[in-house]
């Protein structure tokens, strides 16, 4: 195969994500009580049958802690402001083994690095450049993992709330 070829062979997924072929953006959602709720927590993730299993699980483990929890698709995170939430998971696709653009630029601008949640999926669970400044998790998109990240994520998050207690 020649090297113009494999080029194309490895811009073709890029060109698909990037010209819209991607998945529909997730539908904003708030869960818990704002008014009394001890905590708030942003979920911020990408429309798929995995991501949204992990995310279902974290919501309801963290409803559980009294959290109010605030969902959003990833492309919104530019619009939120990282000052409101006691702790941010953010669940994306590593795209050409790299985290997104806006992933990283949004992790730039919190201030508390170790608030941050970070789940990247990869089809074969490795991703070869993700932030380092924040505790992340790389996961192949596997169901059967589904449960046991979402657990794995929600402590986590327990534990970055009782340190602000």
């Amino acid at each position: 195969m020649t090297k113009r070829l494999w080029c194309w062979y490895r811009l073709i997924p890029l060109i698909l994500v990037l010209s819209g072929c991607a998945s529909k953006p997730v539908r904003t959602v708030e869960f818990g009580d704002m008014v009394n709720s001890r905590h708030r927590v942003l979920i911020a993730t990408q429309e798929s049958v995995f991501k949204e299993a992990v995310a279902a699980e974290v919501i309801d483990g963290l409803e559980r802690e009294l959290c109010h929890v605030r969902l959003i698709d990833v492309g919104r995170l530019d619009e939120e402001s990282t000052e409101d939430y006691d702790a941010i998971v953010i669940a994306t696709l590593c795209v050409a083994r790299h985290t997104p653009r806006r992933v990283e630029r949004f992790i730039d601008r919190v201030r508390e690095k170790d608030k941050v949640v970070l789940l990247v999926t990869a089809g074969s669970g490795k991703c070869g450049s993700r932030p380092s400044q924040v505790d992340a998790i790389t996961s192949a998109s596997t169901m059967n993992n589904a449960v046991m990240i979402a657990e794995s994520i929600i402590e986590r998050v327990e534990m970055l709330l009782s340190s602000h207690d």
